[in-house]
């Protein structure tokens, strides 16, 4: 993600959108990992292994979600 269009012109991307759009794709990597991890459990784990696993997906969710609201604001305030 090095630029994009804006009324028909090319933009460089800024750094820190960059950097928040790395992070963003690092959360949802990390979430989607978190959930496969969870579904292969499933039936294999009872009680509380899998409401311990059930927390580690539920904070990855929150982190990527963080992490794209992050990145949003950033677009919507800098314009990049």
């Amino acid at each position: 993600m090095t630029e994009r269009r804006e009324a028909g012109q090319e933009v460089a991307a800024c750094r820190t959108m960059q950097e928040l759009h790395n992070r963003y794709q690092l959360a949802t990597q990390t979430y989607s990992r978190a959930v496969d991890a969870l579904n292969a459990r499933i039936g294999a784990v009872k009680g509380d292994e899998y409401y311990f696993l059930r927390q580690i997906v539920d904070d990855a969710r929150a982190r990527s979600e963080e992490a794209r609201n992050e990145f949003d604001r950033h677009i919507a305030e800098h314009g990049c």
